[in-house]
């Protein structure tokens, strides 16, 4: 299983824009399909998927810390709410979903708003 690298080239490129010396850096342990991150400069965190495992992932760039909450099921995308940073909307299997994260282990909410694709339960989101 060969780790993605789509976050650490992220990375190198923020580093980049922010000031610090551009360099590309293992954020966690290999994960299998890593895509979508995304900068939120409310919180100053990088937040990307592990669409196999699905986890949603938080990496603090000043700390060095990642941390993960895991959903049930393949998680395509992840997109922070511009009113709450705790709020996203999420891509999982085959479902438009609704989740309250606040960095810990676990969701405070989840709400699927939608799903597509009932005849082919195979189908799921891509970002």
């Amino acid at each position: 299983m060969l780790p993605s690298y789509a976050a650490l080239i992220f990375v190198a490129v923020l580093r980049s824009v922010t000031g610090l010396r551009p360099a590309i850096t293992r954020l966690t342990e290999p994960v299998d399909h890593a895509e979508g991150p995304v900068w939120d400069s409310r919180t100053q965190l990088l937040y990307f998927v592990d669409i196999h495992s699905g986890k949603l992932n938080s990496f603090n760039i000043k700390t060095g810390e990642n941390r993960f909450v895991k959903l049930n099921g393949e998680l395509a995308v992840a997109i922070p709410s511009e009113a709450d940073s705790s709020h996203f909307i999420v891509g999982l299997n085959r479902s438009v979903v609704a989740i309250e994260w606040d960095g810990s282990n676990r969701l405070k909410s989840s709400k699927t708003l939608s799903t597509i694709d009932e005849d082919n339960p195979r189908n799921r989101f891509n970002d």
